[in-house]
């Protein structure tokens, strides 16, 4: 059910930056609402395209990963060790027994 109020919500959001693109808002208020839907709707593109990988990844990968994300925005110069030492810990990581 998730994967389906995804896809629904993103063409609801890629609707709306089509409709901005065919008729431009003429209010300045407005125009972070183009670009910020179209953006929105191509990343839950992708996630509802990458569902099934996505439901397979540990609950404890998010918390690194949001984390990593926190660290760079705090120091933007610390992405070339935050991001390697994510997909060392991606490599490394137990396996499920099939």
């Amino acid at each position: 059910m998730r994967r389906h109020a995804i896809g629904i919500i993103a063409i609801a959001l890629l609707g709306v930056g089509i409709f901005f693109l065919i008729w431009p808002p003429r209010d300045s208020a407005l125009q972070w609402l183009h670009g910020s839907s179209v953006r929105i709707g191509v990343v839950l593109l992708a996630v509802w395209l990458a569902w099934p990988e996505i439901s397979r990844v540990p609950r404890w990968m998010y918390g690194l990963v949001t984390a990593g994300i926190l660290i760079v925005m705090i120091q933007p110069k610390l992405v070339a060790f935050v991001v390697p030492a994510l997909v060392v810990v991606w490599f490394l990581r137990p396996r499920e027994k099939i």
